[in-house]
């Protein structure tokens, strides 16, 4: 029998692991989370858990991997679904910047000397990574496993025209938790109330809680407060287009007038 994957597919720093802990909270299943929905990312993780979702019986499992690298092409898997997750693509590149300095990934720096983020910022050099983000499509060093920002998401969004889709937008699990969460839930099948998802979503803040790290700043827009405006207008003028495809609109905000979530079954 042909093994069926509900694949969990987001371009990295995009918010997945909070994504992760609330689906395993809302199937009550114990164990740790890179046992429970393994990442893809050498070879496809076999003997994690069968659930009951999306009417069928499937393993879920996570990848950053773009859909033309060699792994997902010869994965040989019956796809039950897909879901992806997409985050402004500014505080994607802070947030990678801050996990390549928690890495100590000098290759990402300026000298190969790692900062932290506040530092680049005060020692002007932000526009620097701001125009390499424009110029490669997404972090250079993330790039090699993702392929790029922009054709990422729209890898999966193809291939999701064939299966159950479900695509989620980071600032809006931000603004409004519980209607992003029981549509996530409604869209695999977990049976739910406003009390049990109100549950998940205590139980999963409290495992990750900002902590200056990994979890470095669970907010939306952080760049707002971070970047200058001319630094965020020049990000704007070079990028535009994409952020017009990703549901940023023209200011570069969540269009107000968008679904919350794109899905199809």
């Amino acid at each position: 029998m042909t093994d069926k994957i509900i694949m969990l597919a987001s371009y990295p720093k995009t918010g997945s692991t909070w994504l992760r802990r609330l689906i395993i909270e809302a199937l009550m299943k114990k164990g740790k989370l890179a046992e429970v929905i393994p990442s893809f990312l050498k070879t496809l993780p076999q003997n994690s858990p069968n659930f009951h979702l999306l009417g069928t019986t499937a393993r879920i499992i996570k990848t950053h991997l773009h859909t033309l690298d060699k792994r997902v092409i010869n994965m040989n898997v019956d796809l039950a679904g897909i879901i992806t997750m997409r985050r402004h693509p500014l505080d994607v590149m802070l947030s990678s910047l801050n996990y390549a300095f928690l890495k100590e990934n000098a290759a990402t720096f300026i000298d190969g000397r790692p900062k932290p983020v506040d530092q680049i910022i005060a020692d002007c050099e932000i526009d620097h990574y701001v125009d390499e983000f424009i110029a490669n499509d997404g972090m250079t060093w993330l790039n090699l496993q993702s392929g790029g920002y922009s054709t990422y998401l729209n890898g999966w969004r193809r291939i999701g025209e064939a299966v159950p889709y479900y695509e989620i937008c980071y600032e809006d699990m931000v603004a409004d938790t519980r209607r992003e969460a029981a549509g996530l839930l409604a869209f695999l099948g977990i049976p739910y109330d406003s009390a049990k998802v109100e549950d998940l979503i205590q139980v999963v803040d409290k495992r990750t809680q900002p902590d200056g790290r990994f979890y470095w700043s669970r907010r939306s827009y952080n760049f707002e407060t971070r970047l200058s405006e001319e630094t965020i207008q020049r990000f704007y003028k070079g990028y535009m287009p994409v952020l017009i495809d990703h549901g940023y609109g023209v200011l570069g905000r969540r269009d107000a007038t968008s679904e919350t979530a794109t899905a199809n079954q």
